[in-house]
């Protein structure tokens, strides 16, 4: 009678076929949890399958208990603090600062990155370069130079120095710009003689373009042409006037 209930007990406790409580020692896991002969683990009333003496958190195993799932590190290919699934610009160059979607930062919004900008304040609208400096639109212009000389004189008053700055500020917002210097003499004297003083009256001017007001000697070019281009009669006082002169007409590309 005793050995009845003992096995009643047993049995309720488990709530399982005889079967269910094989315990061969060969199979695998059989420490851990209890299974039956055919290597199917034994489970409870709950349907919790029967843990052996050698359970511990890490022998779980899928089908007895809830496994979680591993962490995974989100993956960042370009180190930037974005991860891959969020980055519109996966491959930024290391070190770039980058805004939420891992684009390079542009400051200025003129569609080239900071770290390639060198015109970081670009006004709002602005035509860039590559640089993501402002391309400014550009017109052709032309000033002209007229400076008058003493009979027989190389020698440029200051009176003129105002119409000498005026073209040299010019030549400086028109870089491409070149002053092409004409020298020019009345009839007095011999055409030999006044061919070298026409040249030196260009020279005269040229000179104070480049020494005066920084024009690159390069730039300048001073040509003498003695009588041969009379713009007035050499038979008058005035007229002899007018054709002591140096002339030029300078034309370059000036920003609006």
């Amino acid at each position: 009678m005793k050995k009845m209930l003992i096995t009643s007990a047993v049995v309720a406790m488990f709530s399982l076929p005889v079967a269910a409580l094989a315990h061969d020692t060969g199979k695998q896991n059989h420490d851990v949890y209890w299974h039956d002969s055919n290597g199917v683990f034994v489970k409870d009333s709950n349907g919790d399958c029967v843990r052996g003496k050698d359970w511990f958190a890490g022998s779980r195993v899928e089908g007895c208990d809830d496994i979680p799932a591993p962490m995974v590190t989100p993956s960042d290919s370009d180190g930037d603090g974005v991860v891959d699934v969020n980055d519109k610009c996966p491959n930024t160059p290391a070190g770039v600062l980058v805004d939420r979607d891992g684009c390079p930062l542009d400051s200025d919004n003129d569609g080239v990155p900071n770290y390639k900008d060198k015109c970081l304040r670009t006004p709002p609208g602005a035509t860039v370069d590559v640089n993501g400096c402002e391309i400014k639109a550009q017109v052709l212009m032309e000033v002209n130079l007229n400076v008058y000389f003493a009979l027989d004189s190389a020698v440029v008053t200051r009176a003129y120095d105002g119409e000498i700055a005026r073209v040299a500020d010019f030549m400086k917002k028109a870089p491409g710009s070149l002053a092409y210097i004409e020298g020019h003499t009345d009839s007095t004297g011999k055409e030999a003689y006044n061919q070298q003083l026409s040249l030196r009256r260009a020279q005269a001017v040229a000179n104070d373009l480049v020494n005066k007001y920084g024009i690159a000697k390069n730039r300048v070019k001073a040509e003498g042409y003695g009588e041969t281009r009379p713009v007035a009669s050499n038979k008058t006082k005035e007229g002899r006037r007018e054709n002591r002169r140096v002339v030029a007409v300078v034309k370059g590309m000036v920003e609006k």
